[in-house]
């Protein structure tokens, strides 16, 4: 990982920007009530079919905040653990439609080492071992796991006080 992937990872994780997304993605798992969705989230729904899934839960997001990439985060909500840390998720919508679901420590609360741990535990647990793992501390401790679940790449991301679940469409990458 070289100087300029470790500053976009950062800006990533600081702001939340999110990467594009067109092809609906099938990511299985700890976080999915059927395998092809992430709990009762279909891949391509609008921002009303996302607050309907999510009764009780997901709110929407005013203003929207509007992504570098164009992208929109309309909807989200608190408290989704994952190895018994609180995640904030958030919907991220291309075209208006559901491309990306990204789950985020709090701000308010510091994300140790130590969380990144039981996560990449939590998620090898139920995904299979990771397809790559990357860990840069010349500049900052930078760390990064991968799994490809069929056409789905589920991204965890660290750098000190933030751990990021990112869920998208696989890239392809060389040898696949």
């Amino acid at each position: 990982m070289g100087p300029a992937d470790r500053l976009a990872l950062c800006a990533l994780l600081l702001t939340g920007s999110a990467h594009s997304a067109d092809a609906p993605i099938a990511p299985v798992g700890l976080h999915t009530a059927v395998a092809g969705d992430w709990r009762t989230a279909r891949w391509g729904m609008s921002l009303e079919e996302i607050l309907a899934a999510f009764p009780g839960q997901a709110r929407r997001i005013a203003p929207e905040i509007k992504l570098q990439d164009g992208n929109v985060v309309a909807a989200g909500f608190e408290g989704h653990v994952v190895a018994a840390q609180e995640f904030q998720v958030r919907f991220v919508f291309a075209g208006g439609k559901l491309a990306l679901v990204s789950l985020r420590t709090p701000p308010s609360r510091y994300a140790d080492p130590g969380v990144f741990k039981r996560v990449v535990a939590a998620l090898a647990s139920e995904l299979g071992p990771p397809a790559s793992s990357e860990a840069d501390d010349n500049l900052i401790d930078v760390r990064q796991t991968r799994w490809n679940v069929g056409r789905t790449q589920v991204d965890l991301k660290f750098i000190p006080g933030v751990v990021v679940i990112l869920y998208h469409p696989r890239t392809a990458t060389p040898g696949d």
